[in-house]
């Protein structure tokens, strides 16, 4: 007689075999995920690049579009910008939890994305020196200035 617990283990084949996914889809799933990672972080530092270096500390109305665009294509490119921006800032926070630079695509995905007072998030996060230092970090490395504190304007 043995006097070790009874323990229910759930193991990758006892997940498939619960759900309706074909180990197949799975994969395609995995690598879908995989590939838009990687496109993140090598688009991450174009990004960070193009960003004027006064991004941060101006005046959220002078950030404004001089021409709004009109009509289905504003709605759509919106949206399009938006998603792009939530997916950022959850690989974001997916890379707090991982070693990574999660706050990196955290600001990131904010900086994209579009709702009420992403300004002042955005400021208050760069205002952190160690957001600060990880953003000019690279900005430095693609050979541009970096970020004006948002206090310094």
């Amino acid at each position: 007689m043995t006097l070790i617990p009874q323990t229910n283990f759930v193991t990758m084949d006892s997940l498939l075999k619960q759900t309706s996914l074909d180990s197949s889809l799975i994969a395609i799933i995995i690598a879908v995920a995989v590939a838009i990672g990687l496109a993140t972080l090598l688009a991450t530092p174009w990004l960070l690049a193009r960003l004027p270096a006064d991004y941060f500390s101006r005046d959220p109305k002078a950030l404004a579009k001089r021409s709004l665009l009109e009509g289905i294509r504003h709605i759509w490119l919106s949206m399009l910008r938006n998603l792009m921006g939530l997916f950022c800032f959850l690989f974001g926070v997916i890379l707090i939890l991982t070693p990574g630079p999660g706050l990196v695509f955290m600001v990131l995905g904010l900086a994209i994305g579009d709702f009420p007072g992403k300004h002042r998030l955005l400021q208050w996060m760069v205002s952190m020196p160690f957001v600060l230092n990880a953003l000019n970090w690279i900005r430095h490395k693609s050979g541009h200035p970096g970020f004006i504190h948002p206090e310094h304007h």
